[in-house]
This record gives structure tokens, C-alpha cells and sequence, in this order.
């Protein structure tokens, strides 16, 4: 199953798939709308990302985060950020790589 989810340029969540909900401990109706970076730990990595698909690149390169799901521990996971034909961006995870101290 695909795990993933697509926010606006900015960070702010429009779709995700039923996994990529789960992974955040939300469904797919109580994510759209928020701000994802939210989520994570270490924002300025997404940040940076995010900056270079508005500047015109179609992806960036791999990031290992920390993130926390809502009411969850801390986690790192491997997120790949591409901008995609309509204007919004796709953040696709990858398994949860190891938990992280809080």
C-alpha cells in the first residue's frame, strides 16, 4: 500500500492516501487541511525542500526526519518531496526507520 500524502506548495495538506494517515495517526478526512510540517521535529530540511519545488525543481533529494504522529512517539522516517503536474507537492514515506529519543 502507498504511503503517502500531498499538501500545497506550503506545507498545507490537500490528499493523503489511507497509509500515509495512518503513519501520522490521523485519517485521510482529519489531515487535509493541516500544516504538515507540524509533524515533524526537524522542520527546516522540509522547509529548504519545500523552497526548492517552488523554486522550479521537481524533487529534492531524500530527508531521514524525526516526526511525531499525533498522540504517538517520536519516529525518524525517510520522506522524498516531488511536485507534481497539478501544483501541489507529494511527500512519500517510507518506513519508519527507528524511534527517537524524546
Amino acid at each position: 500500500m502507498e504511503c503517502w500524502v500531498e499538501t500545497d506548495p506550503f506545507g498545507r495538506v490537500t490528499d493523503a492516501s489511507p497509509e500515509g494517515a495512518r503513519v501520522l495517526n490521523l485519517s485521510v478526512r482529519g489531515l487535509i487541511g493541516r500544516d504538515l510540517s507540524l509533524f515533524f521535529l526537524d522542520r527546516e530540511p522540509l522547509a529548504r525542500g519545500l523552497g526548492a519545488l517552488r523554486a522550479g525543481l521537481s524533487s529534492c533529494p531524500a530527508l531521514t526526519v524525526p516526526f511525531r504522529p499525533r498522540d504517538r512517539k517520536a519516529q525518524r522516517m525517510r520522506v522524498e518531496l516531488t511536485a507534481t503536474d497539478n501544483g501541489t507537492v507529494r511527500w512519500q514515506f517510507s518506513e519508519c526507520v527507528k524511534a527517537v529519543a524524546a
